[in-house]
Parts: C-alpha cells; sequence; structure tokens
C-alpha cells in the first residue's frame, strides 16, 4: 500500500511476496515516486516483505 501524504512525503507498508517487488516499484515510478519517506512492515512474513529488496 502507498500512502501519499499532503505534505509530499510517501509511504510504504509492506512489500509483497518477492515475485511481486518489481510489479511494486514498477507501479511507484508510475506514480512519479521517487522516494519513499518511511517503509512500513506489518509483520515479517515473507509475503510481506520479500518484495522490499527491490525499493529504490
Amino acid at each position: 500500500m502507498l500512502i501519499q501524504t499532503p505534505n509530499e512525503k510517501n509511504i510504504l507498508i509492506d512489500g509483497g511476496p518477492p515475485q511481486a517487488g518489481k510489479k511494486v516499484v514498477s507501479y511507484l515510478r508510475k506514480q512519479k515516486v521517487d522516494q519513499i519517506d518511511l517503509m512500513i512492515s506489518t509483520h515479517p512474513d515473507y509475503d510481506h516483505i520479500g518484495g522490499l529488496i527491490y525499493m529504490p
């Protein structure tokens, strides 16, 4: 989940499984997100943190 705040901060919650990482990065680029200001992992299961290794 991507949250963009009124003061232009980008918050990413979870990154999905490893195979979703490139798709998440592609989505972020389409949204013109070039920086993640806060990354939150709700819990350490692989299907929530695996894709985070692809984050810019």
